[in-house]
């Protein structure tokens, strides 16, 4: 590592925080009220995760880590499992890992992801799978992947985000959605802006195109839905307002330092956390587990409880039986070392844990937080009576589209080994097999052939143990959204706003 004035440190660790220093905001619920997590009757193999920023790198990591148990993932603004190890063994400083993993500072000029990149992320995960430092590499064929960038996002910028899809691509092909066509800055996607009536504070500005605040932002879109039933399947309606109870619960004791003592502080995790419990849950019904990772400076420390409050998570939560698990970061300001330097809570996604880690093992099961992750995972399912997923019924239905992508889910169809999915150009056809690779074996399916502007009919036809199909479902409908505007949004950490290329402040945003 090169020597580095103080001050520098702190701007590049800020940016590699993904996010802006926010102003310090008393936690809506304190440390004072939490209490031991509890266990419900949770099966542990249902559990998804999804992140924001850092969060996404966190979530990434660890449903590569574990995806034994990890059904589906999702990634607002993130970037390429292992990206930051590119340099592990070649001059690795934030400097590098900036503008190779996020590349939207004008200030530190951009190290593309390469072809040769992608290919050694992909090796990389073999390498670890075959060590069993990750579970197998199998695995990930059968995750469900949401992947969201925002065209006004100057913080992690497109490319990087396309490294993304690239990578999980590789593995799970078509169960793979990539919402790339929202004019969002950077930030968690919401539907509505919240009042914070019963709450903590409203938020800020909300505005959907604005950087920055509690990265937080209304665009109309229910991100966390989409999300949801892209990784769940079929789902009950949300509700206007949570009914279940947001609890805070200690950390330490998941925690655990590289010496294995339970200290949250030692690995830039907060003391405490947060956990949304339905109240069937709470009575011991079967219910699945949502890890929701939130972002650079949105943890509690920083924004108090909002982005447990306000992500979206919650809503969907009651009536889908769904535990969503909030793990907090914590700053941990020390100027001695930029790996040490984490001062926005930031989730590890580029070493600062393991200052002689040479291996990557921040992004395996041995990585101090991911690790802490699945502890907290351990204890939630600790009182799993033994029973098993039954496939929520349903038609085929429309998740989501953009300009290029349609994305169709549907529920469990009696006898049926496996799915066709066809495509035409009118609701009474001819359609033609989309699903060129195989009948698809789960309740997902996105169409990557799609053009802009354009109607397309959708039906499926399920195929029994013997290969014959069913007769075709009732098509559904999608017109596909227009491409959306050529746009290259860039932003200044030091100067905390949004820049043009050449860094000069602006306020112009993409319409």
């Amino acid at each position: 590592m090169k020597n580095e004035n103080a001050r520098a440190k702190v701007v590049r660790l800020a940016i590699a925080a993904c996010c802006i220093l926010a102003p310090l905001i008393a936690c809506w619920t304190t440390a004072a009220q939490a209490q031991s997590l509890k266990a419900y009757d949770v099966k542990l193999d249902e559990t998804t995760v999804s992140g924001i920023s850092s969060g996404a790198n966190m979530a990434v990591q660890f449903a590569v880590s574990y995806s034994s148990i990890v059904k589906g993932v999702g990634a607002t603004a993130g970037g390429p499992y292992f990206c930051a190890g590119t340099f592990l063994n070649r001059d690795l400083t934030i400097r590098r890992v900036i503008a190779h993993c996020m590349q939207g500072d004008p200030g530190y000029p951009v190290i593309p992801i390469t072809s040769a990149d992608a290919a050694g992320f992909i090796r990389h995960v073999q390498t670890l799978s075959t060590r069993g430092e990750i579970d197998p590499v199998e695995n990930l064929a059968r995750q469900r992947v949401w992947i969201f960038h925002g065209y006004n996002d100057g913080v992690v910028k497109k490319p990087v985000t396309d490294a993304l899809y690239d990578f999980y691509a590789h593995y799970a092909g078509t169960q793979v959605f990539y919402k790339d066509n929202l004019r969002s800055g950077h930030a968690q996607i919401i539907g509505s802006c919240p009042t914070g009536t019963g709450g903590p504070p409203p938020l800020q500005n909300c505005d959907c195109s604005v950087t920055g605040n509690e990265y937080i932002k209304n665009c109309g879109y229910d991100a966390a839905g989409v999300l949801l039933q892209h990784l769940l399947g079929n789902l009950h309606s949300r509700t206007a307002t949570p009914h279940g109870e947001l609890l805070t619960f200690t950390q330490d004791e998941f925690a655990l330092d590289s010496l294995g003592r339970q200290d949250a502080a030692a690995i830039s995790m907060g003391a405490t956390g947060y956990v949304y419990v339905p109240a069937t849950c709470a009575a011991m019904q079967p219910c699945r587990v949502h890890v929701a990772l939130h972002g650079c400076s949105q943890n509690a420390d920083t924004i108090g409880g909002r982005f447990a409050q306000y992500a979206g998570y919650n809503e969907w939560a009651d009536a889908n039986h769904l535990i969503v698990l909030y793990p907090q970061t914590a700053s941990s300001p020390s100027f001695d070392d930029p790996f040490v330097n984490n001062s926005p809570g930031c989730w590890d996604w580029w070493g600062y844990n393991e200052q002689t880690d040479t291996e990557g093992v921040y992004a395996t099961k041995a990585g101090l937080q991911i690790a802490a992750i699945k502890r907290m995972l351990d204890r939630l399912s600790g009182g799993y009576s033994g029973w098993q997923t039954q496939q929520t019924g349903g038609a085929l239905a429309l998740t989501d589209f953009t300009d290029r992508r349609v994305a169709l889910r549907w529920g469990n169809i009696a006898n049926a080994v496996a799915t066709n999915v066809y495509r035409g150009r009118s609701a009474d056809g001819p359609f033609v097999k989309v699903n060129s690779a195989g009948p698809v074996a789960g309740g997902v399916f996105v169409d990557t052939t799609t053009a802009a502007d354009t109607t397309y009919f959708y039906v499926i036809r399920s195929v029994d143990t013997t290969g014959r199909e069913s007769q075709q479902s009732a098509p559904v409908m999608v017109m596909t959204a227009s491409p959306p505007p050529k746009c290259d949004p860039y932003f200044s950490i030091l100067a905390a706003h949004a820049v043009t290329k050449a860094g000069i402040p602006t306020d112009q945003t993409c319409p």
